[in-house]
């Protein structure tokens, strides 16, 4: 889904265990932290882009879209090749 969002995403490659917890690699993404630019906004600025990341979120999360595979079994297919 965020891939048709316009949102450019990490690949996961691999699931690991590390110190008995689940974890998965992903690919490193190198760009400017949502949380710093948050903080270093204008009220104005801060509230136009939380409300884009709420409803982001809001599709992300919505729990019957047909043509999308849960995020937990996408993961587990993309790291099982």
């Amino acid at each position: 889904m965020a891939w048709k969002l316009g949102i450019r995403t990490p690949k996961a490659h691999r699931l690991i265990m590390a110190d008995e917890r689940k974890g998965i690699i992903y690919d490193r993404i190198v760009g400017e932290i949502l949380s710093v630019k948050f903080n270093e906004s204008s009220e104005r600025v801060y509230d136009e882009w939380m409300d884009k990341f709420v409803d982001f979120h809001k599709q992300l999360m919505q729990p019957n879209i047909d043509d999308v595979i849960s995020y937990k079994d996408f993961l587990k297919n993309v790291c099982n090749r």
